[in-house]
């Protein structure tokens, strides 16, 4: 009986989710845009929830509270001041929480399915019937089917698991532990991402990153079309593309991080600042965000240039002077970070590039146009020049933070393979 409740309550985590998911889209389409973008922010947010939730120590009955109150603080604010353009940011933020129990769930749950591929199985299940059950309800209710929905669907989970867990022992009850199955679920994802999987997504991140920019060039050559306004303008997909690489990127530092931890669990005393990997990790989070929604030029716009500050300068545009201060900021915690780079062959030279290519983007993207203006072919080093090189920046740090991630995880393998070699003896000489 207890594995047909297990069962029961993955199809109705699968449900609530897809409830949840599907809501807020609904919701974003009616009150903020009704573009492509709401789909991407939802979708994108949602997975850096789940992956969060795989790491974050959360409690169920925290989890699924904490992802409700969040849908209906978005929802009241959308509808307080629908078409704001600060809504969507804050929804992205409102979503990444929901999704967090998407990811705590596996954890939580699979030490009792024993296989991943099981739990997923039944979890999908409901989450297919969500998805239809989100389209009949919104059809047939509207706007109400969004208000009453997820309080109901959160209700009925909670009262399920609450009963469930009385039937269940074990399990992960203190999930910082090294030996709880919060950690070996952890050791298991990691170990089975493996070296060679890095290598290969580094190898496609480089092909992207020189893929889209010729394609756009070969698009403009073939249409006619001006080139230069497929690079700059804000919401095209050399944009869409920076902003999840950005994302990445800081994904990728969440991971080194987790790894620092892992590697002095095995060994106490094993060098690793996890705490600046943090630090990077939000740091690229916020420029995905800066990226996609402009933080730093409407900043400058509605603040810095209105009230005459950093203005009046020859080569800097008024006000303009965000990046500047994100390079500052940068270079800072860099210090902190370069004593985990240099013990991975390859990541300070990828991070040393990084950081001087990014030195150019911020000093031509902050130049006036009576300067740009001077140069040989002025539209080239505003437009492609621009976009190519912050991509090309972001790529070097992608494949610095890889080389690190790859370099942890040789050495997690190399201290398992020790603690599991039999201790060695002193050898016998002949004739003792």
């Amino acid at each position: 009986m207890t594995r047909l409740h297990l069962i029961l309550f993955a199809a109705l985590t699968g449900l609530h989710l897809a409830l949840l998911q599907f809501c807020y889209f609904f919701l974003l389409l009616i009150n903020v845009t009704s573009t492509y973008i709401t789909y991407m922010t939802v979708v994108l947010s949602w997975m850096t929830g789940t992956l969060l939730g795989l790491w974050l120590c959360l409690n169920a009955e925290v989890a699924l509270i904490l992802g409700v109150v969040s849908y209906y603080a978005v929802y009241g604010l959308v509808l307080a001041d629908p078409l704001s353009p600060w809504l969507l940011p804050i929804a992205a933020a409102g979503v990444m929480v929901t999704g967090f129990w998407a990811g705590r769930f596996f954890v939580v749950m699979q030490p009792w399915f024993g296989r991943s591929d099981r739990l997923f199985f039944h979890e999908n299940n409901g989450f297919m019937v969500g998805i239809v059950a989100v389209f009949l309800g919104f059809t047939l209710l509207g706007q109400a089917f969004l208000l009453g929905t997820p309080l109901v669907s959160v209700l009925l989970l909670l009262g399920y698991w609450m009963f469930l867990r009385t039937q269940l022992t074990g399990g992960d009850e203190e999930c910082g532990r090294a030996d709880t199955p919060t950690a070996a679920v952890r050791l298991r994802w990691l170990r089975q991402a493996g070296q060679g999987e890095i290598v290969r997504f580094a190898c496609l991140m480089v092909a992207l990153n020189v893929l889209i920019p010729l394609g756009l060039g070969v698009y403009a050559l073939a249409t006619g079309r001006d080139y230069a306004p497929l690079f700059w303008n804000e919401d095209n997909l050399m944009t869409w593309f920076s902003s999840v690489q950005l994302m990445i990127i800081g994904l990728i530092a969440w991971l080194n991080r987790e790894m620092t931890v892992l590697l002095r669990r095995l060994s106490p005393g094993a060098p690793g600042r996890a705490w600046i990997w943090w630090v990077f990790m939000l740091g690229f989070f916020f420029l995905a965000l800066d990226e996609r929604f402009r933080i730093h030029e409407q900043v400058r716009d509605r603040w810095l240039k209105p009230g005459g500050f950093f203005t009046g300068y020859d080569y800097l545009r008024p006000g303009d002077v965000g990046l500047y201060f994100y390079l500052i900021v940068g270079l800072v915690f860099a210090a902190f970070l370069v004593a985990e780079l240099r013990r991975y062959r390859w990541a300070p030279g990828w991070f040393a590039a990084a950081v001087g290519v990014a030195i150019s983007v911020t000093v031509i993207d902050s130049l006036p146009e009576s300067v740009v203006g001077q140069w040989p072919m002025p539209r080239f080093w505003s437009s492609v020049f621009e976009e190519v090189a912050e991509l090309t920046a972001q790529l070097l740090f992608l494949l610095s933070f890889l080389s690190v991630l790859h370099g942890k995880l040789g050495e997690w393998d190399r201290k398992q393979q020790t603690a599991s070699l039999p201790p060695q003896t002193m050898p016998v000489e002949a004739g003792t």
